[in-house]
């Protein structure tokens, strides 16, 4: 028999687990609209497909998906939206057909146009919006896109909803977090789903063909090591798939040697944080700990951590090898019998970073030596007078070096330990 677990392709409604409350919940709230915010793989265009399924059964509003994934332009999405919506348009039951207006029409032209059709009708429209980000790539064409759709949403009169999705790439964007076209939508996150619809995923229940046979340690590791993310489950259950409907146990090469298809979606989403949370990821990857007022909620919503007895954790083990590995590879080469660490053999800028400020503080202590010698063999400084600027050039070399530590403290000790010998050395130099 052929694996049942399905990597990287949309799921089908009747195969997806853990999401019916919230595709349920995204298809009731008639008086917002929605913004189905995860991370790569978190199963945002087959939720949205299933959504679209869920109005087609209830016919209380007519759902038209369009995916900007391969639009290069308005037209296109116009080409798009037309053609699911004469798709769908043979499921309902409307007796006369839609008849375009006269003259060219754009997106948003089209979209209010059909809109208003189906009002008359008594049916709304549910406009579905897969990776909505893409507007930008459009350029100018894309911001007066944007502008009309946000007026076709603002009027009262056409009864329009729509639901978008898009990866937290936008959130990272000043100019699309500003946008008054954004803001119009209200967020729903996909993150983790339940333990017992895991266990459901993991066991197929949906899938009336098969009957998968799975071991109570096997399950617990499955679940453990995933963090009950549906991606992460059907990428490590199809690696231990067996012929007679069962899953082995994972090995280290299952647990610790993911794909490049794995790595280039954490490295996707990696890319596209804010600076200060890829540094709080960073320390909770190497074993600190972390205050709950320092962790943006959206980390814990998103999946990136998760909270075990009261110890905030990475939300999978394949992500919190990847944050491990990378640390590990941005600071090396690093040769132990050599005594001077070759920055050359590195882009890594946390490390240039680190040797700028050591530099500066070697500059700001050596002027001020040599103005605390000027001072006493000139005799401008009385003692008092010394003091103080002793004190103040060595606390201002204190605080650069306490700045730069922030930077250092997710290399671990042994390199920060190399760096200060390094300091050392220039100093006796």
């Amino acid at each position: 028999m052929a694996n049942p677990y399905i990597v990287g392709s949309p799921v089908l409604y009747s195969q997806l687990y853990g999401r019916d409350e919230l595709i349920e919940k995204c298809y009731a709230d008639v008086n917002n609209n929605i913004w189905l915010l995860g991370r790569r793989r978190s199963g945002k265009t087959s939720v949205l497909c299933a959504i679209k399924e869920f109005a087609l059964e209830k016919k209380e509003w007519f759902p038209v998906y369009v995916t900007l994934e391969d639009c290069f332009s308005d037209d296109d999405i116009k080409k798009s939206f037309l053609r699911d919506f004469r798709d769908n348009l043979e499921k309902f039951d409307i007796e006369d057909k839609y008849q375009p207006p006269d003259g060219e029409q754009d997106f948003a032209d089209s979209v209010d146009d059909i809109c208003r059709w189906l009002n008359e009708r008594d049916i709304g429209l549910l406009l579905l919006i897969d990776e909505i980000e893409r507007i930008e790539d459009l350029g100018g064409e894309g911001s007066r896109l944007e502008a009309k759709l946000r007026g076709v949403l603002g009027r009262r009169e056409p009864r329009l909803r729509m639901i978008i999705a898009a990866s937290r790439v936008l959130r990272t964007r000043k100019k699309v977090v500003t946008s008054p076209f954004i803001n119009l939508f209200r967020p729903e996150y996909l993150g983790a789903i339940s333990k017992e619809e895991a266990r459901k995923l993991i066991r197929q229940e949906k899938n009336p063909e098969i009957k998968i046979q799975v071991a109570d340690e096997v399950m617990d590791e499955i679940l453990e090591k995933t963090g009950s993310e549906p991606y992460l489950i059907q990428y490590l259950c199809h690696r231990l798939y067996n012929e007679d409907n069962s899953l082995r146990i994972p090995t280290d090469e299952d647990l610790n040697q993911p794909d490049i298809g794995l790595k280039l979606i954490f490295e996707n989403d990696y890319q596209f944080l804010e600076r200060d949370e890829q540094y709080i990821l960073n320390r909770i990857a190497q074993g600190h700990q972390i205050s709950s007022a320092s962790i943006p909620v959206e980390l814990i919503r998103l999946g990136y951590i998760k909270k075990v007895n009261n110890h905030y954790r990475i939300g999978n083990h394949f992500l919190e090898t990847w944050l491990q590995i990378k640390v590990v590879r941005e600071l090396s080469p690093l040769d132990e019998s050599s005594e001077e660490y070759d920055l050359s053999a590195t882009d890594n800028k946390l490390l240039k970073q680190f040797y700028r400020l050591v530099d500066i503080f070697i500059i700001i202590f050596g002027l001020g030596l040599l103005l605390f010698e000027f001072a006493v063999l000139r005799h401008i400084l009385n003692p008092l007078q010394v003091t103080i600027v002793l004190l103040a050039t060595v606390i201002l070399g204190a605080a650069i070096l306490i700045f730069a530590g922030r930077y250092t403290d997710i290399i671990g000790e042994t390199i920060f330990y190399k760096l200060l010998s390094r300091v050392v050395k220039n100093i006796q130099k």
